[in-house]
């Protein structure tokens, strides 16, 4: 008898060893999420704060297979292995787990989520009709609780193209079905985004302000009302942004995050014309967040105000953004603005110096400068005019006044005595006919060009349009997307590298996505190797990878950790997906006709 009690003492301890090392895997796996989600990094991001933990959980869950296949948990391990190499980016080992989990457990009841994650992991290594397929096969399962996630992740897809009126579609599909908070205030905030981006305030605040009221987890809350600040920004509501801002603020909740919420909070005084409040703000951040990515933003911002009255106060702070967190994206952005006052400076030293024959191409590279680099347009028209007046000879004579059209035209230049744009095309029409700028003046007054000039250039109109759309206020990415279809209709034309230059200075100066900027410029470089522009984008990359060469300076450790909750997020989706271009058209017959259940009326948004 004593011997059957040690037997079962025996299989009762075996059977508690492999469920503590899933069960420690499960621990570090949930740890690991709910770091990410309390630094901010949106579920399915590429921001991988967890890392460590993802690891620690890898390990574990591989003990499991390996020294306890015939446990119950081997089921588990895959699908928790599949997850964490998909959060660290491994897509190729995520995808054979859930592969693995379906061919040897079929009937296991975590099958549907494995697929749900497959199809997220092909979605990102570029296998986006198979992904497609299988994500639709979740849809057309009625009962699957994955049919919101599904809808959110399709959404993704489509907006990655640039396809809004199908992003919304999907979004708002998984507003209806979804059975679970956490993805329908996910989808909320998607359709709110869509919906801002193509400038429809009223349709986005509501669908914010519902992702806010069901309170589905903190994060999401946060970025709710985030949201809402910024779309009362937009309509320009100052006063209801900073409210919005402001109820953040005073949230213990979200106390981690309050240098993030000051930031925003001086920027839309910034916006609002506030500039010496802001001013005070940005001063009070640099203080009290020393050494912090917070710190160099606010620097940088307070360079930014100054660089057009005070240059050499801008590179100050530009100067002191760089050291106060050097390893951040920000840090890098200081020292371009840096390099590009110092280039004034260089200039105008130049133009200073009575014993040096001045041309005009100093003086039109001075006008690029201004227009394209410091965000200068007066400042420009004067470098410009300075071309066309001093040096009318010069090839770029017309180039300068055909800008100086241009900046008059988007209504850049406020003085009364300032001409139409119409007189300046004339103008250049008259002194040089036969100048490429004149034709192009010609099809700005809608003339018919010259015999020798083929009809209208396509792309010229297509720049037109974007830069018209542009400067009228157009929303960011859907101006981007425009200027983005030029050089894949048109490659051999001139306008081709203006317009990926274009895309690559938006990126990196309005959108302030340094890492998308970059690759945007090595496609320049790349496809455009002999152009001016591309030219320029091999100049400016040097210059990052010299920087990127210098030694960091000795930073003092100020990691701070903070304890975040123990709800978990119950549905992951991609946030960033710069590496899918989905090719696929997906089918509308998947989606019902789904008009949006409003949760808030906008007498609400200010509560």
């Amino acid at each position: 008898m004593k011997k059957i009690y040690v037997f079962l003492f025996l299989i009762f301890l075996s059977g508690c060893a492999y469920f503590n090392t899933f069960y420690n895997a499960r621990k570090a796996f949930n740890e690991a999420e709910a770091r990410q989600e309390a630094s901010g990094a949106a579920a399915g991001s590429s921001r991988r704060s967890g890392g460590d933990l993802y690891d620690k959980a890898i390990k574990k869950a591989s003990r499991v297979l390996a020294f306890y296949p015939d446990s119950r948990w081997v089921d588990d391990s895959l699908l928790l292995l599949g997850k964490a190499f998909y959060r660290k980016g491994e897509y190729e080992k995520s995808i054979r787990k859930f592969e693995e989990l379906e061919a040897h457990f079929p009937e296991s009841d975590l099958v549907e989520e494995g697929r749900y994650w497959r199809g997220l992991a092909l979605l990102e290594t570029g296998h986006e009709d198979e992904a497609i397929a299988a994500l639709e096969v979740l849809i057309a399962a009625k009962d699957s609780p994955w049919r919101g996630a599904v809808l959110v992740a399709l959404g993704d897809v489509a907006s990655r193209r640039g396809e809004a009126e199908e992003a919304s579609g999907y979004y708002r599909g998984a507003i209806q079905v979804s059975r679970d908070k956490k993805t329908k205030a996910r989808a909320y905030l998607r359709l709110g985004g869509e919906l801002r981006a193509l400038g429809d305030y009223e349709g986005a605040l509501p669908a914010f302000q519902s992702a806010w009221n069901l309170k589905a987890s903190p994060a999401l809350s946060y970025e709710a009302r985030m949201q809402i600040g910024a779309c009362l920004e937009d309509i320009g509501d100052f006063e209801g942004a900073l409210a919005s801002y402001r109820l953040l603020e005073k949230d213990d909740r979200w106390v981690a995050r309050l240098a993030d919420i000051r930031l925003r909070i001086a920027k839309c005084m910034a916006r609002w014309g506030k500039t010496d409040l802001a001013l005070e703000e940005y001063e009070r951040i640099s203080e009290e967040y020393p050494r912090t990515e917070q710190a160099a933003d606010a620097l940088y911002r307070m360079g930014v105000i100054h660089q057009k009255s005070d240059p050499d106060r801008a590179s100050e702070y530009f100067d002191r953004a760089s050291k106060e967190s050097s390893s951040s994206e920000v840090a890098r952005l200081a020292k371009v603005k840096r390099a590009d006052l110092e280039r004034l400076a260089s200039f105008r030293a130049e133009l200073a110096d009575t014993t040096k024959t001045v041309s005009a191409e100093m003086f039109f590279g001075l006008a690029e400068l201004f227009l394209v680099r410091l965000d200068q347009p007066d400042s420009a028209m004067a470098a410009y005019r300075r071309v066309a007046e001093a040096f009318p000879e010069s090839d770029l004579a017309p180039r300068a006044l055909y800008a100086i059209a241009c900046i008059l035209e988007r209504g850049s230049d406020k003085s009364e005595e300032s001409e139409e744009p119409e007189e300046i095309f004339e103008a250049l029409i008259k002194k040089y006919p036969d100048s490429e700028a004149a034709e192009a003046a010609k099809r700005k007054l809608g003339r018919t060009p010259s015999e020798d000039v083929s009809g209208e250039d396509p792309a010229e109109q297509a720049f037109l349009a974007a830069e018209k759309l542009r400067f009228s206020g157009g929303a960011t990415q859907t101006v981007i997307a425009r200027y983005k279809e030029i050089p894949k209709r048109y490659p051999e034309s001139l306008f081709a590298p203006k317009s990926a230059y274009t895309v690559a200075w938006m990126y990196e100066n309005v959108v302030e996505d340094s890492a998308r900027a970059r690759i945007e410029y090595e496609q320049l470089a790349e496809r455009f190797p002999d152009t001016e522009f591309g030219r320029i984008a091999k100049e400016k990359l040097e210059y990052w990878r010299r920087l990127a060469e210098r030694p960091p300076e000795a930073e003092p450790d100020t990691t701070v950790e903070h304890s975040s909750g123990t709800e978990q997020p119950e549905i992951l989706l991609p946030e960033e997906r710069d590496s899918v271009r989905a090719k696929t058209e997906i089918p509308r017959s998947v989606l019902p006709e789904i008009k949006l259940p409003m949760e808030a009326d906008s007498d609400s948004l200010r509560k």
